[in-house]
This record gives structure tokens, C-alpha cells and sequence, in this order.
């Protein structure tokens, strides 16, 4: 059972925590307000995947918080020293014993408890292409994040694939659904 998830700058969610009840949880809202980014960010966290495809190939600006962005930006154009922000999306599990190997406290508020999570932040390796390119602050419309990288692990602090996560998630996305005829309406 998923116990709570922290999202941190990723679509509509600055800074989010949402403790789940044991059992069945529904979740509500009007239109817009991040019911489908927050089941997106739960399967993000459990796969290491965004529309089906790895994250890494997935990276764009417009899935860092639009707040975020503004703030960076308006940073780099006064001349201050701005760190790019960073996605963070935590999954965290019921404490049983079958999870002990991803128990552990490399997570955002330090816990010990067993789960998941994908940061997606700024590559030091690329600090000296980024500085060239931060040189003309004018020139920042958006974050870039073709200086990131994206690291998924489990609270233990190793790394994660696909088979070391003990959930899985399968996102079905109605919208993306385009009937041709009354065959794949039936199928």
C-alpha cells in the first residue's frame, strides 16, 4: 500500500504532500487542478516512466512548476545566482518487512520508511556549457533542462529499476484515446 507521496515542483504541484488513508482513496476536484498530474507523478515514481517512455527521453521545461520557472528566471535576469529546480516525487510504502530493502531515510523529511523516488535535477557535469549559456540572462525563457539528469532510487539509497520496485502502475489515459471507427470503440 502507498502510505503518502511528496511532490515538489512537477506540473501543477510546488510543494505537495498528500498522506493516503489505509484501504480505497478517491480523489476529487474541479478540472485543472492536478488529479491527472498527480496519478501521472505516481506512476513516474513507480516506473521510472512518462507516457511510456523512460523520463530521461521525456525531459522538457514544461514539467517543472510553472511558479518555479517564474522564479528562476526572474533570478537570472536580476543577476542573482539562481540553482535550477529540481523535480522531486516520493512514493512511500507501508513499513513491512518486505519492503526492508528500500527502508531507509534518503528521502526529503529524513524518515526512516521504506519507498521510491525520482529526482530529476541539474547535472554538474554540464556547469561549464551552462554557464555559457546563462551569460546572457536575456536570452532564459525557460529552465533548461537539457542539463539534467534524472536519478531513481528507493530511501535505502540505491538505485532502482522497474523489477526492484515491489508496485507497479499501469496509467490509462482516456484522453489519449482516438476511436477510427465502431471496431476499436468495440475493442
Amino acid at each position: 500500500m502507498l502510505k503518502k507521496i511528496i511532490i515538489k515542483n512537477y506540473k501543477v504541484f510546488r510543494d505537495f504532500t498528500l498522506e493516503l488513508n489505509p484501504g480505497m482513496n478517491v480523489i476529487v476536484g474541479d478540472n485543472d487542478v492536478g488529479k491527472s498530474n498527480l496519478l501521472e507523478a505516481i506512476n513516474l515514481a513507480l516506473t521510472g516512466r512518462l507516457r511510456g517512455n523512460q523520463i530521461a527521453a521525456e525531459l522538457s521545461p514544461f514539467l517543472i512548476n510553472l511558479d518555479a520557472t517564474r522564479q528562476y528566471i526572474a533570478a537570472m535576469r536580476s543577476r542573482r545566482t539562481a540553482i535550477p529546480p529540481e523535480i522531486l516525487i516520493e512514493v512511500y510504502f507501508d513499513d513491512t518487512d518486505d519492503l526492508a530493502a528500500l527502508k531507509g531515510t534518503n528521502n526529503s523529511l529524513r524518515e526512516a520508511a521504506p519507498g521510491v523516488k525520482v529526482r530529476i535535477a541539474f547535472n554538474d557535469d554540464f556547469l561549464d556549457e551552462y554557464a555559457e549559456y546563462v551569460r546572457d540572462p536575456a536570452q532564459i525563457t525557460w529552465v533548461p533542462t537539457e542539463y539534467y539528469q534524472v536519478d531513481w532510487s528507493n530511501f535505502a539509497g540505491s538505485a532502482v529499476t522497474a523489477r526492484g520496485v515491489p508496485a507497479t502502475a499501469s496509467l490509462i489515459d482516456a484522453t489519449a484515446i482516438r476511436l477510427q471507427n465502431g471496431a476499436d470503440a468495440y475493442l
